[in-house]
Protein backbone atom coordinates (compact mmCIF):
# COMPACT_ATOMS: atom_id res chain seq x y z
CA UNK A 1 0.00 0.00 0.00
CA UNK A 2 2.70 2.20 0.76
CA UNK A 3 4.10 2.05 -2.48
CA UNK A 4 1.06 2.63 -4.08
CA UNK A 5 0.69 5.72 -1.86
CA UNK A 6 4.20 7.21 -2.61
CA UNK A 7 3.18 7.09 -6.77
CA UNK A 8 -0.54 8.79 -6.08
CA UNK A 9 0.78 11.48 -3.72
CA UNK A 10 3.32 13.11 -6.36
CA UNK A 11 0.39 13.01 -8.79
CA UNK A 12 -2.76 14.44 -6.14
CA UNK A 13 -0.05 17.28 -5.37
CA UNK A 14 0.92 18.05 -9.13
CA UNK A 15 -3.36 17.78 -9.51
CA UNK A 16 -4.03 19.92 -6.59
CA UNK A 17 -0.88 22.85 -7.93
CA UNK A 18 -1.93 23.10 -11.32
CA UNK A 19 -3.48 26.14 -12.04
CA UNK A 20 -2.71 27.69 -9.15
CA UNK A 21 -1.51 30.94 -9.00
CA UNK A 22 2.66 30.56 -7.34
CA UNK A 23 1.83 32.60 -4.61
CA UNK A 24 -1.14 30.62 -3.45
CA UNK A 25 0.94 27.35 -3.48
CA UNK A 26 1.35 27.35 -0.04
CA UNK A 27 -2.96 27.16 0.36
CA UNK A 28 -3.33 24.73 -2.40
CA UNK A 29 -0.12 22.41 -1.05
CA UNK A 30 -1.99 22.42 2.77
CA UNK A 31 -5.23 21.74 1.45
CA UNK A 32 -4.06 18.58 -0.02
CA UNK A 33 -2.28 17.33 2.33
CA UNK A 34 -5.02 17.90 4.91
CA UNK A 35 -7.26 16.40 2.33
CA UNK A 36 -4.75 13.23 2.19
CA UNK A 37 -4.76 13.19 5.97
CA UNK A 38 -8.65 13.38 6.56
CA UNK A 39 -9.16 10.70 3.69
CA UNK A 40 -6.60 8.25 5.24
CA UNK A 41 -8.19 8.40 8.82
CA UNK A 42 -12.06 8.32 7.51
CA UNK A 43 -10.74 5.65 5.09
CA UNK A 44 -8.56 3.80 8.39
CA UNK A 45 -12.28 4.20 10.48
CA UNK A 46 -14.94 2.77 8.19
CA UNK A 47 -12.30 -0.30 7.66
CA UNK A 48 -12.10 -0.89 11.50
CA UNK A 49 -16.39 -0.27 11.81
CA UNK A 50 -16.58 -2.63 9.18
CA UNK A 51 -14.27 -5.21 10.60
CA UNK A 52 -15.88 -5.17 14.15
CA UNK A 53 -19.21 -5.03 13.12
CA UNK A 54 -18.59 -8.57 10.24
CA UNK A 55 -16.23 -10.23 13.38
CA UNK A 56 -19.08 -9.42 16.05
CA UNK A 57 -21.48 -10.57 14.11
CA UNK A 58 -19.85 -14.20 12.57
CA UNK A 59 -21.06 -17.22 14.26
CA UNK A 60 -17.79 -19.31 13.23
CA UNK A 61 -15.61 -20.62 15.52
CA UNK A 62 -13.62 -19.00 18.21
CA UNK A 63 -12.46 -15.52 18.67
CA UNK A 64 -9.24 -15.61 15.81
CA UNK A 65 -11.98 -17.07 13.26
CA UNK A 66 -14.14 -14.13 13.74
CA UNK A 67 -11.50 -11.60 13.58
CA UNK A 68 -10.30 -13.15 9.80
CA UNK A 69 -13.78 -12.76 8.70
CA UNK A 70 -14.10 -9.18 9.89
CA UNK A 71 -11.01 -8.71 8.12
CA UNK A 72 -11.68 -10.74 5.23
CA UNK A 73 -14.70 -8.51 4.95
CA UNK A 74 -12.48 -5.31 5.30
CA UNK A 75 -10.48 -6.05 2.76
CA UNK A 76 -13.10 -6.93 0.34
CA UNK A 77 -15.06 -3.41 1.25
CA UNK A 78 -11.79 -2.04 0.33
CA UNK A 79 -10.39 -3.50 -2.62
CA UNK A 80 -14.63 -2.82 -4.13
CA UNK A 81 -13.79 1.06 -3.10
CA UNK A 82 -10.41 0.82 -5.53
CA UNK A 83 -12.47 -0.95 -8.55
CA UNK A 84 -14.49 1.92 -8.02
CA UNK A 85 -12.00 4.47 -7.69
CA UNK A 86 -10.22 2.90 -10.91
CA UNK A 87 -13.60 2.98 -13.26
CA UNK A 88 -13.85 7.12 -12.21
CA UNK A 89 -10.58 7.75 -12.76
CA UNK A 90 -10.95 6.21 -16.80
CA UNK A 91 -14.57 7.49 -16.92
CA UNK A 92 -14.19 11.18 -15.71
CA UNK A 93 -11.58 12.18 -17.63
CA UNK A 94 -13.73 10.92 -20.82
CA UNK A 95 -16.74 12.84 -19.64
CA UNK A 96 -14.56 15.95 -18.66
CA UNK A 97 -13.36 15.91 -22.58
CA UNK A 98 -16.39 15.94 -24.20
CA UNK A 99 -17.79 18.85 -21.79
CA UNK A 100 -14.83 20.99 -23.20
CA UNK A 101 -15.40 19.82 -26.60
CA UNK A 102 -19.64 20.69 -26.17
CA UNK A 103 -18.51 23.69 -24.53
CA UNK A 104 -16.28 25.02 -27.45
CA UNK A 105 -18.78 23.75 -30.06
CA UNK A 106 -21.61 25.91 -28.31
CA UNK A 107 -18.87 28.77 -28.08
CA UNK A 108 -18.15 28.81 -31.97
CA UNK A 109 -22.01 28.96 -32.50
CA UNK A 110 -22.39 31.90 -30.46
CA UNK A 111 -20.00 33.90 -32.34
CA UNK A 112 -20.51 32.44 -35.99
CA UNK A 113 -24.35 33.87 -35.27
CA UNK A 114 -22.89 36.90 -34.04
CA UNK A 115 -20.59 37.84 -36.55
CA UNK A 116 -23.79 36.73 -39.02
CA UNK A 117 -25.67 39.49 -37.04
CA UNK A 118 -23.22 41.92 -37.54
CA UNK A 119 -22.79 41.79 -40.63
CA UNK A 120 -26.25 41.89 -42.02
CA UNK A 121 -26.94 45.08 -40.29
Amino acid sequence: MSVGQAFSFTAFTTAALDGVPQRRHGVAGASNVTAQQAGAGLGTAILVAVASAVTSAADQGGEAARLLVGYHVAYLVASGVVLLEAVAIAVLPALGAVQQAQARKKGSRRSSSASGLSSGT
